[in-house]
């Protein structure tokens, strides 16, 4: 079967030129293996490790040209054996596989173990970005919860995936310190009562952060940014500390670690990639941890900010007005309007 797509000619370190060079195209669909699905995507979206995959710095690289896109919602239109019929119809949410065609596309082949039924209710704008946010945090969030220590550090806080882990740190009553870059962003977390709010852009940002990881017994610090901001932590933090890198938004490599933090002061530096937690977990915790975002979804304590919708031709433009300010909310592409 043939869809028509979003497709990416060459990887390029360049996000803008990237994005603009993404063509709609015709492109050929797979046949169907036993455990997949063929769905019609109602929804999907952007996130920033789709635009380090289009840039060439994700984990998995596909053969090019090729299709992005890791997450979205749409109906099963087609099932590849006999087992899978009963599916016909359904509303889902699902993953992309790594070596197959992504999201950004009217149709998608995806693995039916890793794809999950949605409530009727579930609107199409919020179910797109369901998978990679609120799975990431849950997983993070029982890392934390799991640690030593009295605190978590969070980086990039201004993030709509910090904001579902703050939630989840009120559930589980762990402590989290939150780092941002500016100052209004501090005044809105402080204003919807987060205590430990700090800008790292300040002068003095090294000095309270040591002070408050110290008073607070921070001993692991998530961080999305990567450059030098690992080292920092590395430095502020107290001894037996964990920093686990799961993003690289400042698409720089990490630097300031000092060996004498890691032989001496028993520092640890690890990383998370969702892909890697969800095979291991298993099916059966996918769709445990799906049906506990879905609840979470229509409570509204879940929820990703839309700025805007776009077709596939609009949306070179649109993800580039979104990866021009991440916080800002998230692009969303209807492939099939």
């Amino acid at each position: 079967m043939k869809t028509t797509a979003l497709v990416l000619e060459k990887y390029d370190a360049n996000l803008p030129q990237a994005l603009l060079g993404l063509q709609v195209r015709e492109v050929q669909l797979p046949d169907l293996k036993p455990f997949e699905l063929l769905v019609e995507v109602e929804a999907t979206t952007c996130n920033p490790s789709d635009l380090s995959f289009l840039s060439g710095q994700y984990g998995i690289k596909r053969s090019l040209p090729t299709v992005p896109g890791f997450e979205a919602c749409g109906k099963i239109v087609g099932v590849g054996s006999a087992a899978l019929e009963n599916r016909l119809g359904e509303r889902i949410a699902f993953v992309a596989q790594p070596h197959l065609a992504g999201t950004w596309a009217k149709h998608c082949v995806a693995n039916a173990a890793f794809s999950y039924r949605l409530a009727d209710s579930t609107q199409a704008e919020q179910a797109a970005g369901m998978i990679v946010n609120p799975l990431t945090a849950i997983a993070l969030a029982r890392i934390a919860k799991a640690s030593p220590g009295g605190a978590a550090i969070v980086t990039a806080a201004a993030s709509q995936l910090a904001g579902m882990l703050r939630g989840l740190a009120q559930e589980m009553e762990f402590t989290i310190i939150n780092i941002v870059r500016k100052d209004e962003q501090v005044n809105s977390l402080k204003a919807s009562g987060q205590a430990h709010v700090l800008n790292a852009s300040e002068p003095t940002f090294f000095a309270q952060l040591k002070a408050l990881a110290h008073q607070l017994d921070a001993r692991l610090a998530l961080d999305a940014v990567g450059a030098e901001m690992p080292g920092t932590l590395f430095a502020a933090m107290p001894n037996n500390a964990r920093v686990i890198s799961y993003g690289a938004i400042s698409g720089k490599p990490i630097g300031g670690i000092h060996p004498l933090d890691i032989i001496y002061n028993g520092k640890t530096l690890g990383g998370f990639i969702l892909t890697e937690s969800l095979v291991s977990a298993g099916p059966s915790q996918f769709q445990h941890d799906m049906a506990k975002v879905e609840s979470y979804l229509s409570e509204g304590r879940f929820r990703t900010q839309v700025a805007r919708l776009a077709s596939l031709d609009d949306a070179p433009q649109a993800f580039l007005a979104y990866a021009a300010n991440l916080s800002q909310g998230k692009t969303i592409l209807r492939p099939n309007g």
